[in-house]
């Protein structure tokens, strides 16, 4: 008997058929996720980016309203403005809202784009808060709504007027002269404006040392307006400044701002120049003649009387008249300083034509006090001896270190004249006390004293 064969297959091996099926299964696995990846793209990028195109389309195509707004106060003036590139006809309806309900409304208004005039609003902000609204439409009627835009809202508080604004603190804006000091009688000319943009009002108080003057009323100040007073400078008005305040209201009950102007000071010259010479403008001939005397011959009252005419011009120089200088011998003779309230100097150096030029203390001081408008006495050695004489101005142009004898004027007791050191005595220099130069002087704003003694 013949045993029977059997054929056997493996577990895993597929036969044609199922092969065949299985390609079809993975083709459409693959097609139905490209369908879906397709599907996902559409969705997700493709429509959405058409849908943005066509609402970008539809906006240029009806009309789109942007605002701005311009704060003043408690006035709000609001700019709307209408951007559309379409050709239909739109038209718009403007509504106020306060404290959340409609208080007007404005008629239907038809949106001409030829100019895209804007929609311009104003009103004053109260506590209550309030916005603008348009409303676009696609009829004459204003039935058929397209858009609406909305301002923001405004409202008055009392920290501020309004939500946004921008307005300043009010304040005075004062245009005046950088220079304060004045050698001549001058007007100094003070503008003054104020940052508002509304109508304020303002009054000024002038001051003459210390002492209150002109008073302007108060006064209507409009926006951008230049207010303009002058301030006398000089004799009778020495210090002069105005205070200038600001209000709010008609009656400058609301003062808002206060400012005070520069100080402007008169302070004339003290001295002169006189044929090439810086003279003290107190130097007066007459004057002198008239209160005292010449040297006279065989006397020793130099000093005495160099001083006396020294304390005649300090006293001319401090406004004293002519009449009031105050009383004292004609022909004085105290030999003491002291007696005339001078401050006696005492200086190691001095240059002279004789001296090297770098020994120039001496002139130095006698520049100094002639550029204050003060005389001073010096010690020299004079054409008989050891002599006083009153120095009064110097060259122009020359300083401590270049000044010579012919450089130097004085007024000479021996005689009462007016003439250079170098004319006293060609060959006579500054003399020596107590191995220093002497130079008397006075404190600035001194009267000086007159000697009671008598040659």
């Amino acid at each position: 008997m013949r045993k029977a064969k059997f054929k056997f297959s493996e577990v895993n091996e597929e036969t044609p058929e199922e092969k065949k099926e299985k390609k079809w299964e993975i083709i459409g696995v693959t097609v139905t996720l490209v369908v879906l990846v397709i599907a996902i793209l559409y969705v997700w990028v493709i429509k959405p980016k058409k849908d943005l195109q066509a609402k970008d389309q539809q906006a240029s195509l009806t009309p789109s309203i942007f605002f701005t707004d311009t704060i003043n106060g408690d006035r709000v003036y609001i700019n709307g403005r209408i951007i559309y590139f379409g050709n239909k006809d739109f038209y718009y309806v403007t509504k106020v809202y306060q404290n959340g309900k409609n208080t007007k409304t404005y008629p239907c208004v038809s949106i001409n784009c030829k100019t895209c005039n804007p929609a311009t609003y104003n009103f004053t902000q109260t506590k209550a808060p309030t916005y603008y609204e348009i409303t676009t439409y696609k009829d004459n009627k204003c039935k058929n709504k397209s858009r609406t835009f909305k301002t923001k809202t405004y409202q008055k508080t009392n920290s501020s007027s309004g939500s946004n604004t921008n307005k300043p603190t009010p304040a005075l804006i004062i245009t005046q002269p950088s220079k304060t000091t004045y050698e001549k009688e001058t007007n100094v000319l003070i503008q003054v404006k104020h940052n508002q943009n509304e109508t304020m009002y303002y009054t000024f108080q002038n001051y003459n040392n210390e002492t209150k003057g002109y008073k302007q009323e108060c006064s209507k100040f409009k926006a951008n307006e230049t207010k303009k007073f002058t301030l006398a400078v000089g004799n009778g008005n020495q210090k002069r400044y105005s205070e200038i305040s600001l209000y709010s209201d008609s009656n400058c009950t609301k003062q808002v701002d206060k400012k005070k102007t520069a100080t402007f000071i008169y302070k004339p010259s003290k001295v002169y120049n006189n044929n090439g010479f810086i003279m003290i403008k107190s130097y007066n001939w007459e004057i002198i003649h008239n209160h005292f005397i010449a040297q006279k011959s065989g006397s020793t009252n130099c000093m005495d009387l160099a001083l006396s005419y020294a304390v005649t011009m300090l006293r001319i120089g401090n406004g004293y008249s002519s009449n009031n200088l105050g009383s004292g011998p004609k022909n004085p003779y105290c030999r003491n300083y002291k007696s005339y309230g001078a401050t006696e100097n005492l200086l190691l150096n001095a240059k002279t034509d004789k001296k090297p030029r770098d020994t120039y203390d001496l002139y130095e001081k006698i520049i100094q006090e002639i550029n204050a408008g003060r005389p001073s006495v010096v010690y020299i050695n004079g054409s008989q001896g050891q002599h006083y004489v009153t120095i009064i101005g110097y060259r122009s142009g020359v300083n401590a270190r270049t000044i010579t004898w012919k450089d130097v004027m004085v007024l000479d007791p021996t005689g009462m004249r007016r003439l250079t050191l170098y004319e006293i005595t060609s060959k006579g220099s500054f003399r020596k006390y107590n191995g220093k130069y002497r130079l008397f002087t006075w404190p600035a704003n001194s009267n000086g004293k007159f000697c009671n003694g008598k040659f």
